[in-house]
Order: structure tokens, then sequence, then C-alpha cells
């Protein structure tokens, strides 16, 4: 395999070393090896390649005459045997299949060409049905524009029609605003429960940091946190009563306004003489100032009513709020226990400092290696992080975060001697399904080892 043009230099080297192994029940196997006798291949394929790149015809009796071909030739002398002969030799037997090979080809090309010759007939109609669509489709387009222009002129006239309404809604503002006052002295009040709220609100805010930062104390945080969240639902529960009670008077109010008002017309009707008609319009003065004073209770009322749906949706807020950071606390925990159990596995076996499948990964290439799969038994992890030391380990720990630090995940990765190797350990942990692969360091193993002690 000397020269530039040897097949697969750079993987069989200067000789190629052919090995056949023909067995009892009749089925042999190759083994294709490179110079220093490394198996390079075990394919029947690849062994043509080779066959077909050098150009030796096992097949032809003129380059090879097996014993039972030259028999074969000696014993049977007739014209028909010997044009077999040099038929085969001269390899026109491969010229002729490859003739028939292209006869039928071509045959192929010509069914297909005349197949696709009737479907250009097809598309042509087809092609006509598509041209009378678009003729078609731009007449649409015409009375799409049409459409479009009315379309303006029907929005213009929503136009006119929603102007109309913002004059009312502008007359209804100027309304609410003369009411703007009565509602301004409720909002100093506001504002003083609001900044209470807010003070409330820092408290727990200190409070949630604190136990952040407290983790050995978060339960008893967490119960302080389960107490605020029933006292906000209690205050939620007393904001429900006084809105219920301001509904009730609300309807007394209303009820007494109509009472009032059946008993006015009643004295209108039976009102006949003069005297008994001042007296009773002296009834209906005094009665109009009791109404027009339940007038303003129930405004006063529904005031309050609103004020208090306010603070009731604010204190709702503020539960939802607690909430939110009561689950994020519960899913910190959680996170927090998980890492715990972990840590506590990991101080009974190292190994899972890497992950809880690095047991059961190291087991399995244990098993492989005792069936004889590996070329050489990979190492790893190389584990500094473990004292005792798997494969690697540190003189003096005090540099193990510092080594942990440069190297990173490079400590869990496996050495490999080659990709063969490689390549098995791959399998063994796709069949594991991990999320994530480990690192691979593929190098030849050495059997010389290094001496370090002078380094």
């Amino acid at each position: 395999n000397d020269g530039s043009d040897g097949y697969r230099r750079n993987d069989f080297g200067k000789k190629i070393t052919l090995e056949r192994h023909i067995w009892n029940d009749g089925h042999s196997t190759y083994k294709l090896k490179s110079a220093n006798g490394r198996i390079i291949s075990n394919e029947k394929r690849e062994l043509k390649n080779l066959l077909d790149y050098y150009n030796i015809q096992i097949d032809n009796p003129v380059c090879f005459l097996t014993q039972d071909a030259s028999r074969e030739f000696l014993r049977s002398q007739k014209p028909s045997k010997m044009y077999q002969f040099f038929f085969k030799a001269t390899q026109l037997d491969q010229i002729f299949f490859n003739f028939v090979s292209a006869n039928d080809a071509q045959q192929a090309l010509a069914n297909a060409v005349q197949k696709k010759s009737k479907i250009v007939e097809e598309q042509k109609h087809v092609v006509e049905n598509h041209r009378l669509r678009l003729r078609y489709i731009d007449s649409l387009q015409k009375i799409e524009d049409q459409l479009q222009e009315f379309k303006a002129l029907l929005a213009w006239a929503y136009v006119g029609a929603e102007e109309e309404k913002l004059q009312q809604l502008k007359n209804e503002i100027t309304a609410i605003e003369k009411n703007l006052a009565k509602a301004e002295q409720n909002f100093t009040t506001v504002n003083e429960k609001m900044e209470k709220l807010e003070e409330c609100r820092k408290d727990i805010d200190s409070q949630i940091e604190i136990y952040a930062d407290q983790l050995n104390n978060y339960q008893k945080k967490k119960d302080s946190l389960n107490a605020a969240n029933l006292s906000n639902r209690d205050n939620k529960l007393s904001w429900h009563r006084k809105c219920q009670a301001a509904k009730n008077s609300i309807r007394d109010a209303e009820n007494d306004r109509d009472t009032f008002s059946k008993k006015i017309a009643e004295i209108t009707e039976r009102d006949q003489d003069t005297q008994a008609r001042m007296t009773r319009e002296m009834k209906i003065t005094s009665l109009n100032d009791e109404l027009q004073q339940l007038k303003s209770e129930l405004s006063q009322a529904t005031d309050q009513k609103s004020q208090l749906d306010f603070n009731r949706k604010k204190e709702e807020s503020n539960l939802h709020e607690l909430r939110a950071k009561l689950s994020t606390y519960e899913n910190k925990q959680g996170e927090l226990v998980n890492e715990i159990k972990r840590l506590e596995a990991s101080s009974q076996d190292r190994l899972k400092v890497y992950g809880n499948y690095m047991p059961e990964l190291v087991k399995r290439i244990d098993d492989a290696n005792r069936q004889r799969r590996f070329h050489k038994l990979p190492l790893g992890p190389l584990d500094s992080a473990d004292p005792l030391g798997r494969y690697v380990t540190l003189k003096d720990q005090k540099w193990d975060v510092a080594l942990d630090a440069c190297l990173g995940d490079l400590l869990a990765s496996f050495y490999c001697h080659d990709n063969h190797d490689k390549d098995i350990i791959y399998e063994i942990c796709r069949r594991m399904k991990l999320l994530k692969m480990p690192a691979f360091i593929v190098s030849k193993f050495l059997d010389v080892q290094h001496d370090i002690s002078k380094a």
C-alpha cells in the first residue's frame, strides 16, 4: 500500500493484511488489518472496495485460476465451454450485462417520457382553466375596490354617530366633575388608609427578606405568612359584611322614598279643604325635606360602598401577592430539600456528586468490560472531588475548590482508548436515556507510566 495513491493510507499504512476464518458450518469472516496489526474493518463490503480500487479480479480465471476451474477447463474441451471461458476471462459477460442494463434503462426512460408528454397535455388544459379564473379574480378585484369605497363611506357615517355619543359623554363628564368635590373629601381618608397599607406592605417585604436570608427559620416564617393570610381573609369577610350592610341601607332608603311618594300622591288627591290643604302642603314640604335627606344619605352610602369595594379589591390584590410569594418560597424550599437529599446521598456514594445516574453508568461500564466489549477499560469520572480519589487525587485538599473552578465538567469526563470504546459508552448512555451526555476524551493509552516524582 506504498505511494501517495494508496488505499486509505491514513488508516492502513504501508501494508494491508487480509485474514479469512472459515468455520465448520461453512461460513467465513474477513478481517482487514493495518501495518501495525490493528483491525480496521471486518466487513466484506470494505474488501470489495479494496479489490475494485486495485482492479483485482478474483472471479477472472485469467488472473486467478483455481483448482476447480482448471479441472473443469482440462476436462471439457467443447467449443461452447471454451467460449464461455473466453467470455468470462475477457469480461465480456460484464459488458453484456451492462449493455442489457442500459437497454432496460433506456426503455424505462422512453416510457417515462411518453407518460410525461401525456401529463403536459393535461397540464395545458389546467393552465387554461387557471387563466380563466385569473380573469374572474381581476373582475372581483374591481368589485373589492368599490366595496372598500363603500366601507369608507360607512366608516364616516359611524364617525358622525360616535361624535354625537362623544358629545353626550362630555355632558355626562361635566355632571360627574360637579360631584368630584364631594369625593375629594373622602380621598384624604383613602390616602391615609393607603399609607397605612403601604407601611404594612413594607413591613411584610422586610419580613420576607429576613425570611429569605435565614433558611433555618423558614418554617416559622411560613407559619407567620399563613397567619397573615388568615387575617387578610378575615378582613376580606369583614369588608364583605360592611358592603352587604351598605347595600341593605340603600335598599331600605329606596323603599322609604317610594312609601313617601305614595303618601304624597294620596294626600294630594284627597285634599279638598283649603285649610287642610295648607297643613298637608306643610307636611309635604317636610316630607320632601326628609326625602332630600334620605337621598343625601343614599348618596353617602353609595360612596361608602364604592370605597369599601375599592378597599376589598386592594386587600384581595395584597392577598394574591402574598400567596404568590408563599408559593415561590415553597418552591425554593423544595429545591433546597432535593439538594440536601442529593448531598446526603453523595456522602455515602461520592459518584452521586456528578449526578444520580453516575453510579449506574459506572456499573454498566464495568459490566461491559467484563464482557470484553472494550479494547481497554475507559477511565472515568476523574473525580477529584472525592478525597479518596478514583483516578485523580490531590495532595492538599485546600486546592479542591480551585481545581473544580478551573477544570469544571472536565473532571466528570471519561477517558477512552479509541473511538470504538467511546461509541460503546455513548450507546450505554443513550440506553439509560440521559438528559445530558458526559464529556469524552479519546486518546490512545500508553503502556509506559510517566515519572512525575520530580515534577
